[in-house]
């Protein structure tokens, strides 16, 4: 969310906020129903504060676009 303004708001919309809907919807009620809701919300916090190499730079992205 971040990078939103940087990237493109409707680039961004139309992209990427298509995964965060499907951690919350998908991946966060799985992990759920398995008691490990702490690991999804510390996963989450560590991609937020220390994101993978492809989510550091979205220019990645746009080039194959």
């Amino acid at each position: 969310i971040r990078n939103r303004d940087e990237f493109g708001r409707k680039d961004w919309k139309r992209h990427l906020k298509n995964v965060l809907r499907i951690v919350d919807e998908e991946v966060v009620p799985e992990f759920a129903k398995l008691g490990q809701l702490q690991h999804v919300n510390a996963e989450k916090e560590r991609a937020r504060t220390n994101p993978h190499p492809y989510w550091q730079n979205l220019d990645m992205l746009k080039v194959t676009q």
